[in-house]
Order: C-alpha cells, then sequence, then structure tokens
C-alpha cells in the first residue's frame, strides 16, 4: 500500500534525543518501503483559520493540524501514518501498521491516585496515527474536534481535541487501537531508568515511592501486547524531573528491549 509518514516539529534544530527518535521513525519508515516526511511550524497552515493559534495554544492547534494534514495527503496517497517527534520506534522490522483502515495508539499510563496507590490508566493517544484513504473515521474526527474548538468558551485542557476527544469516543464506540503503539508515564520510564542502573535510589524516590519492579509489571499486566514503538511523553517527563541526559538514556534502555516480559 503506497504509505507516507509524516512528523512535525516546532523546529528542524533538534536536540539530541529528539533527533535519535526521529531518526529512529525514519529508519523505520525506510525498512518498510513508506515516504517519510518532516515539518517545521508550516503545520500550522492545515489549521481552518490562524485565530486557532490565538484562541489555543500550540498543543491543542497541533493535534487538529495534524489531522488536516493527513487528510490532504491521503489525496496522493493510500495510507498516512502520523507519529509525534518524540516517537521511539524500538523495533523497525517487527512494528508495523495495523490492518484496518484507522487506528489510534494505545495509552497505558502509569501513576499513583491521591491516596498513593499504583494504577494504571487505559486511555487511547493520537501520537501514532494511521489513516487509509477508505476510512470512515477521520472526516468525523475532525468535523467533531472543529465544532468543539470553535463552541468552546472557556478554558481546556492540552489534550482537548486529541487524547480526551479520542479516549470518550473510545469508551462509547470502540475505536481501532495499535496495541503495539504504546506510550510511558515518567513514573513508568524513572521505573525503567532505575532498573537500568541510570537512576540511584535516592534520585528515584524522588520521582516514586513504588518498586520499580512493581511498576513495569503493571504496565506488562495491563498492557495488551507490549509495544514495539513508544511515546516518551517528554514534555511530562521533563516536568517530573529528568533532564535531556535522562532521556536520551532511556531510549538507549528502549532500545534493548527493556519493556519486554
Amino acid at each position: 500500500m503506497n504509505t507516507i509518514v509524516v512528523q512535525s516539529h516546532r523546529s528542524s534544530s533538534l536536540n539530541e534525543w529528539i533527533e535519535l527518535c526521529q531518526n529512529s521513525v525514519r529508519e523505520w519508515a525506510e525498512y518498510q518501503g513508506f515516504d517519510y516526511q518532516f515539518s517545521d511550524d508550516r503545520l500550522f497552515d492545515y489549521l481552518p483559520t490562524r485565530q486557532l493559534l490565538q484562541q489555543y495554544n500550540a498543543v491543542i492547534a497541533s493535534d487538529l493540524a495534524r489531522v488536516r494534514w493527513l487528510r490532504a495527503l491521503l489525496a496522493d496517497y493510500e495510507r498516512v501514518i502520523w507519529c509525534d517527534a518524540d516517537w521511539l520506534v524500538m523495533d523497525i522490522e517487527r512494528f508495523q501498521p495495523v490492518q484496518s483502515t484507522y487506528a489510534v495508539g494505545r495509552e497505558v499510563w502509569i501513576d499513583q491516585t491521591d491516596t498513593g496507590k499504583l494504577k494504571a490508566f487505559r486511555k487511547v493517544h493520537n501520537a501514532y496515527l494511521q489513516f487509509d484513504r477508505n476510512n470512515a473515521f477521520l472526516d468525523f474526527y475532525i468535523e467533531t474536534a472543529e465544532r468543539l474548538l470553535r463552541e468552546n468558551i472557556g478554558g481546556v485542557p492540552n489534550q482537548f481535541v486529541g487524547p480526551k476527544l479520542l479516549t470518550a469516543l473510545h469508551n462509547v464506540v470502540g475505536l481501532n487501537v495499535h496495541e503495539q503503539a504504546g506510550m510511558l508515564s515518567p513514573m513508568l520510564a524513572a521505573a525503567l531508568l532505575r532498573r537500568a542502573g541510570s537512576l540511584c535510589e535516592s534520585e528515584y524516590q524522588c520521582l516514586s515511592s513504588h518498586p520499580c519492579e512493581r511498576v513495569i509489571d503493571l504496565f506488562q499486566q495491563r498492557s495488551t501486547e507490549i509495544p514495539m514503538a513508544v511515546n516518551l511523553s517528554a514534555s511530562c517527563i521533563e516536568v517530573s524531573g529528568l533532564d535531556a541526559r535522562n532521556i536520551l538514556r532511556l531510549c538507549e534502555v528502549l532500545s534493548t528491549g527493556r519493556l519486554c516480559k
């Protein structure tokens, strides 16, 4: 199937770990025989109006712009795939698009509740998206997202028309999910680094009060399939206290297959 893989980032000047992630996606696309295209802020040219960038932040605007870009590309390609800039393909040979007219990614977010209990929150995400030309979902998703943004009169979270809207739809109708297209929470990232010896115990305890093996085991138990590619959730990871050096090391840890059971 004639396929293109696309990514975007605010600047073509990438830091080391973002560049590593981008290279993994480019190598994956090349291995699979897919075309590849990278864009910078020109992504926002696909917004229905530039006023959206004034009314909402770049995260929300990007969630809409990416799917409008994908729809435009379907005029020339039979299948389009979006991967976030911090998307890491861990197995370029075995990671494949799902056999479906569309798919979203799987989020198993390991965190703790207000009472400190370890919990896995199962949702879906838009860090990985794929659409075939004959899919019946993309137009509906774009129309719904645009209507919500147009009619909104208050503040909204960054994930308003991205993961939150997709998860709400998934909870009602059951979207097609690529179970091997995963996502890391900061707690899971810290647990993987601690198990690999890249975080000392005191550093890890600043991020999690739960043993690293319990965190990783819970992720594996609640995952239908162990991911072969993941979104690093880099903005959340950096806010949690892990710096660029930690994220680069995390990429190295993941490339060794440390998410496997």
